[in-house]
């Protein structure tokens, strides 16, 4: 630890990593496959006028929600839809899970979903990984909102989105956002209450129609 400074040097495995800042998301290392190890990197610790030192590292699908203003606990967050932060790595794959539960106190081990989330190239796939296929789950935060895809310039040129339902059904989304300033692709339903996760099978984008 050092007196009077905001700033540290924090060691960074060989992978990408990402500052959690959106819309920004800069990136603080680079995945180098000649490297053997890391590298260390002097990063902003302090609490105030800048982002928090939180990091994404490459290969992950992280949910999040944007919490609107008056949220005032964590029930409110039922109402609000989620959003997925997918970090591919180098091989552009990523892994992430959600999970779901009906809170109840007599059968946890099957009222729940395990919803595993596998991104690899220009899918995400979900899977049931535990759990029980139908839940009595009916909440907002079931429902994907937008896919922010980070370090994106692999897809820049998509031009359609679409997602596929586990009964078959295949729906477009909105067309994919490419921004150059900030290297992301950001893929959205065309109706906030329609991309259910616990129905979903894939969500595939694509540079040509």
């Amino acid at each position: 630890l050092a007196d009077d400074t905001d700033k540290v040097r924090t060691y960074f495995p060989n992978v990408d990593w990402y500052t959690y800042s959106d819309p920004g998301y800069e990136r603080v290392n680079t995945f180098n496959e000649t490297a053997h190890h890391g590298k260390y990197v002097t990063v902003h610790s302090g609490l105030v006028g800048r982002s928090l030192n939180v990091h994404i590292r490459g290969g992950t699908i992280l949910t999040v929600q944007e919490v609107a203003e008056g949220v005032q606990n964590v029930l409110a967050l039922h109402n609000l839809p989620i959003n997925l932060i997918v970090v591919p790595d180098h091989q552009h794959s990523a892994y992430g899970e959600v999970f779901y539960d009906t809170e109840s106190t007599t059968d946890f081990k099957n009222e729940h979903q395990d919803v595993a989330m596998h991104c690899h190239e220009w899918d995400i796939d979900f899977s049931l990984k535990s759990g029980k296929q139908e839940i009595k789950y009916n909440q907002t935060d079931m429902y994907i909102d937008k896919i922010i895809i980070l370090g994106a310039e692999y897809y820049q040129k998509a031009v359609i989105a679409r997602y596929e339902t586990k009964g078959g059904q295949t729906i477009n989304m909105k067309a994919p956002v490419y921004s150059k300033d900030h290297k992301t692709l950001t893929l959205q339903a065309v109706d906030t209450h329609s991309m259910n996760v616990m129905q979903l099978n894939k969500i595939h984008w694509a540079d040509k129609a």
